[in-house]
């Protein structure tokens, strides 16, 4: 009797668990609460760079205007900010492009606390790595510290920022 029992519920679980996959299949669920097609290597401790700035424009640029407003026409989240550029700081000598603000916002917003993602970006020359802590919720709202570690040919750069969910997906730069 007992063993009937589990598998009914065990088959009531997997029915109940199909369901719930069916109204959202995407496997990737953010700290935003969006989910996502892919995780463009986050996971795994590396950002797939050449990936995650395809989807903003192709080349690298940005993609900071509508678009980048409203989660149905993104596939990777982002992260804004005015001062987003002094995150790396005169040291390493560039800005960071769509693709290095992709990979942090996506970083942000499916990376586990205390784990590193790193990546390249081969046009500036310049190694990233990002560090995201535990999400908490002040007055901005859902927030994640991070440390950003960027290397480049003129120098390293280090910094703590914090970023808080503007909507799903898009991360907005509050503190440096």
């Amino acid at each position: 009797m007992y063993t009937r029992i589990c598998l009914i519920a065990s088959a009531a679980l997997a029915v109940c668990s199909g369901a719930a996959l069916a109204a959202d299949s995407r496997p990737y669920l953010g700290y935003s609460g969006a989910h996502w097609d892919k995780d463009y290597q986050i996971l795994s401790g590396h950002c797939d760079r050449a990936a995650i700035g395809a989807v903003f424009d192709g080349a690298g640029g940005s993609v900071l205007g509508a678009r980048a407003e409203r989660r149905e026409n993104r596939a990777a989240a982002t992260v804004i900010g005015a001062s987003m550029d002094q995150l790396v700081g005169r040291k390493v000598g560039t800005e960071l492009d769509a693709g290095d603000r992709a990979c942090i916002g996506h970083t942000l917003e499916i990376g586990k606390a205390g784990k590193h993602v790193a990546w390249d970006n081969l046009a500036s020359g310049v190694h990233y790595q990002v560090t995201p802590e535990d999400a908490r919720t002040d007055i901005a709202g859902l927030c994640r510290r991070f440390k950003v570690v960027a290397v480049g040919a003129t120098g390293k750069s280090k910094r703590h920022g914090t970023a808080c969910e503007k909507s799903p997906g898009l991360w907005q730069l509050t503190r440096l």
